[in-house]
């Protein structure tokens, strides 16, 4: 089993797939038992049906004979993935890791302040969840990083590699965050005359800073990105040079600008014009030795524990009777 480390926002938008549901109802028969730990069939339909109005919500269908074998498969995925939690679960139990007083509750907290109360509310309703659903999703998540931090707890590189690797592949690895003032004409729908206009004023608001206005205070004011203009233009993230997500005329900007400095011309985007200030830059093999670190030793450490948790699967006393009693339904 290779542990897949997505960040919980990331993990929100696939949660269905993921998630540990609570029994309820009449008492159900086992489905599996995992070194003497039981596993109700109550809790995997539970599971199978949330994952199942997940898949229609996007426009799959389970109609029909071809449906039937659709979840028929899908419920033996589900239940693998259920077996192979509780085998995480014992195995950290038996290494002694738990979690922090608190742990859970901070994890749940930066969601929620990450995508805003109202996005995290949809996003629960997208989903078939309840917030109870992403506690429970958040611990698992918690105790699987754990357990493959500690796993993995003496897999290092050599000081050499890292430098080596630096040296090669500098200019995809430095990364800087900024805020912006962005003057909105975009492009395909504003005319020559609204772009002119919107250059002008944003080489104006320039004229105001060097007469030693404050940024921010102006980004509130006159900024048209509504996501970070209440922030005094701040973007919350570091971004790289070829980042795919952001326009390259802006990250182009970006990049010319040395840390503390602002662009002294409008930088054209296909959003309009931005007047960009340079945050911060990580460039030293300092500040990007952590990031180094993980791009060298993430094979390594996903074979070390692919390892560990197949001897822990070897070594353990599984029954899962819906293959149980899919070998005799074929014989």
């Amino acid at each position: 089993m290779k542990l897949n480390k997505l960040k919980i926002i990331a993990i929100l938008l696939i949660i269905a797939v993921a998630f540990i549901f609570t029994a309820c109802g009449k008492k159900a028969e086992v489905v599996a038992i995992v070194n003497g730990e039981e596993i109700k069939s109550d809790v995997l339909e539970d599971r199978l049906e949330k994952y199942v109005k997940a898949m229609e919500a996007q426009g799959h269908s389970f109609e029909g004979e071809e449906g039937e074998k659709q979840r028929s498969e899908f419920r033996k995925y589900l239940l693998s993935e259920m077996i192979e939690y509780a085998l995480i679960k014992q195995a950290a139990k038996a290494e002694g890791i738990t979690l922090e007083a608190g742990m859970v509750d901070d994890e749940l907290k930066a969601i929620k302040e990450s995508m805003g109360e109202e996005n995290f509310k949809k996003a629960l309703e997208d989903s078939f969840l309840t917030e109870k659903d992403v506690r429970e999703l958040v611990e698992q998540q918690l105790i699987m990083e754990k357990l493959f931090n500690h796993v993995t707890r003496d897999v290092n590189a050599e000081d050499e590699a890292l430098r080596e690797f630096y040296e090669e592949n500098k200019q995809y690895l430095i990364t800087m965050k900024v805020s912006h003032i962005l003057i909105e004409a975009r492009e395909g729908t504003a005319t020559d005359e609204e772009k002119q206009a919107a250059k002008e004023k944003a080489q104006g608001l320039i004229a105001r800073l060097n007469a030693g206005e404050d940024f921010a205070e102006l980004a509130r004011q006159y900024s048209d990105d509504p996501g970070t203009a209440k922030d005094g233009g701040k973007m919350e993230y570091y971004f790289t040079e070829n980042d795919v997500y952001l326009d390259p005329k802006f990250a182009r900007g970006s990049y010319e600008l040395s840390v503390g400095n602002y662009s002294q011309e409008p930088v054209e985007s296909s959003f309009g014009y931005h007047i960009i200030l340079a945050e911060d830059k990580k460039e030293t093999f300092e500040q990007l030795r952590e990031e180094i670190e993980g791009y060298i030793l993430h094979d390594e450490k996903n074979a070390v524990f692919d390892e560990y948790f197949t001897k822990v699967y070897a070594e353990a006393e599984i029954v899962n009777y819906l293959i149980e009693k899919e070998k005799e339904n074929n014989k």
